[in-house]
């Protein structure tokens, strides 16, 4: 009898490593993507396609960013992610049964705006005014052009809102949403002239 059962135990391991492999496997299971000018969840679409994983991710994570060209033959699924999501504030993290990917926000992106400002010609401008809205604090770009602001947490639990302002340049309204901002100040014809008439 207890033979009988240690066959029992014996063969149900081999049933759960065997599953665990195939799992595993499928997450190592080289991925070729050929597509023009999609969405990071078109990308998700395909790449599930392939590979029998379910992305998991909040659609204010993902939104906004831009459409590309994704180019990948034979390439893992990690190379991929990295590759993808490098520069966009997020990771992502294979959860321990190798069939969930979750895509979420780097932590120290919740809590600090960064980005770099620029004018029409793509030069940085330097001091421009970064403030985030209902607070005391703000800061100013640098001889490069970015920043680094540290955010306070939102009443209303809604993303943070900033406002960028430059002397001679159009205020802008932006939504922080954890990823770097690049910020394109243009002209403002009418700020100018009353800044030169004050400046006499």
């Amino acid at each position: 009898m207890r033979e009988k059962r240690k066959l029992a135990r014996l063969l149900f391991a081999s049933i759960l490593l065997s599953g665990s492999s195939v799992m595993m496997a499928q997450t190592n299971k080289p991925v070729t993507v050929q597509l023009k000018q999609a969405s990071i969840r078109e990308l998700f679409v395909e790449i599930k396609k392939q590979v029998q994983v379910n992305f998991m991710y909040s659609n204010n994570a993902v939104e906004g960013l831009e459409k590309k060209d994704y180019n990948f033959t034979n390439a893992s699924l990690e190379k991929i992610l990295r590759h993808c999501l490098a520069g966009s504030g997020l990771t992502f993290e294979i959860a321990d049964d190798n069939r969930t990917v979750v895509i979420k926000r780097k932590p120290q992106d919740e809590n600090r705006a960064t980005g770099k400002v620029v004018d029409g010609q793509g030069e940085p401008l330097i001091g421009v005014s970064v403030k985030q809205d209902g607070a005391e604090q703000g800061t100013v770009t640098g001889l490069d052009g970015t920043f680094s602001l540290a955010l306070q947490p939102s009443k209303d639990g809604k993303a943070p809102k900033l406002t960028v302002s430059f002397i001679g340049m159009k205020t802008q309204h932006l939504t922080w949403r954890g990823r770097p901002l690049n910020i394109y100040m243009e002209d403002d014809a009418q700020n100018l002239e009353e800044v030169v008439v004050t400046g006499y």
